[in-house]
């Protein structure tokens, strides 16, 4: 067999061809004759007799991914596009496989696409081989993007995707300034909510967003990503009743989510709307399949703003008993707190006491609370 490699590295490959089928009469379980006699007739063009002895070879040796490379590479040159893609798809699927190999593998299916203009399917493979990889493509996407945008200018959906693939690197302000392209040349189209939305969460300024969330809400008013987003821009400019506002519309086309009910019994408190907030917790009680997380802590929280100190305690009492020893501090002094104002001195002072032998470390708080007026011992906390 070694006159057959001399022969094949001398680019004499009849002759190489001639030893190789010898051997293979003769040793025909010889691990290497079959890969060296593919080669050989994959050189001399005859393709058809290349993809059969690779397949046989394929069969013998199924865990060596780059014979199905040079098979691939034969399906390529007979135009089988069909059979090469199952050997890439094959190939990357394989969760064993060594990461080169799966690289490969979707490097040859991302050219594979490229040449059939694919590109939709070039531009899915790109995302997903950056993502699987934590590594760019080889070719920028924003290039491949911007290539698409001169060869298509009446689509818009590849701009779209480019100021997509801005975003996603965290390059808002030129994802912003395609979205605003995009709205400029299409404001009627269905979309234009969407793009609202998309160009909101590229703003640096919050009145910026605010505008654009708006904007998309007044277009697509059954759209609910865009509230979401708005009530956070909104809770963080502490604009409370504007917060009320989309939440009640989100609570009227969901009534049985009972994280918004929290929320937004939550925020009724902070404006002093306590009846508006017993309403909602207690039709969250009453609704709720499962312990709904919370829910004791926030009745707890209401029943202290109104007053209702010995049934705040109740609360506060099953909240500090589903709580893991690391995050009891606080409940130990809520409940201490609330004791002192219902006028349960000794067990107010216990529970204190209780509190900062577990780390409650605002002392100041205490001699400035007026739950506390009564106990002149709490002027000598150091």
């Amino acid at each position: 067999m070694k006159n057959g490699e001399l022969y094949f590295s001398d680019g004499m490959y009849e002759k190489a061809e001639m030893n190789f089928r010898q051997v293979v009469k003769l040793a025909p379980e010889h691990p290497k004759v079959y890969e060296l006699l593919s080669k050989t007739l994959f050189q001399l063009g005859r393709y058809e007799e290349a993809i059969l002895s690779y397949e046989k070879l394929v069969k013998i040796r199924p865990d060596e991914p780059e014979l199905q490379f040079l098979l691939a590479d034969v399906y390529q040159k007979q135009g089988r596009w069909l059979e090469e893609e199952d050997i890439y798809r094959g190939l990357y699927k394989l969760a064993n496989a060594p990461s080169e190999v799966r690289k490969e593998a979707y490097k040859r299916l991302i050219s594979l696409a490229e040449n059939q203009q694919r590109y939709l399917e070039q531009d899915q493979l790109m995302a997903e081989y950056e993502v699987l990889f934590g590594e760019d493509w080889d070719v920028n996407r924003n290039a491949f993007y911007f290539n698409m945008t001169k060869r298509y200018p009446d689509n818009l959906d590849w701009l779209n995707r480019q100021a997509n693939y801005h975003l996603e690197k965290g390059a808002n302000n030129w994802a912003s300034e395609i979205y605003q392209n995009i709205l400029e040349r299409d404001s009627l189209r269905d979309g234009a909510g969407f793009m609202h939305a998309k160009i909101a969460k590229t703003a640096s300024e919050d009145k910026d967003a605010i505008a654009h969330y708006e904007a998309a809400m007044r277009l697509m008013p059954g759209l609910s990503s865009p509230k979401f987003d708005l009530i956070d821009i909104y809770h963080r400019q502490m604009e409370f009743e504007k917060e009320i506002s989309v939440l009640e519309d989100l609570l009227h086309n969901n009534q049985i989510n009972l994280e918004l009910r929290l929320k937004l019994a939550d925020l009724y408190m902070l404006s002093s709307q306590y009846n508006q907030s017993d309403t909602l917790l207690k039709t969250a009680s009453s609704i709720k399949l499962e312990e709904v997380k919370g829910l004791d802590e926030l009745r707890g929280k209401l029943d202290l703003f109104r007053g209702k100190n010995q049934s705040a305690i109740k609360f506060y009492e099953k909240v500090l008993a589903s709580k893991p020893a690391n995050e009891q501090t606080e409940i130990y002094y809520t409940i201490a707190r609330l004791n002192a104002r219902a006028g349960n001195k000794d067990q107010a002072w216990k529970l204190l006491q209780k509190a900062i032998s577990m780390g409650f470390k605002y002392k100041w708080v205490i001699k400035n609370d007026d739950a506390w007026k009564d106990y002149p011992q709490r002027l000598n906390m150091d």
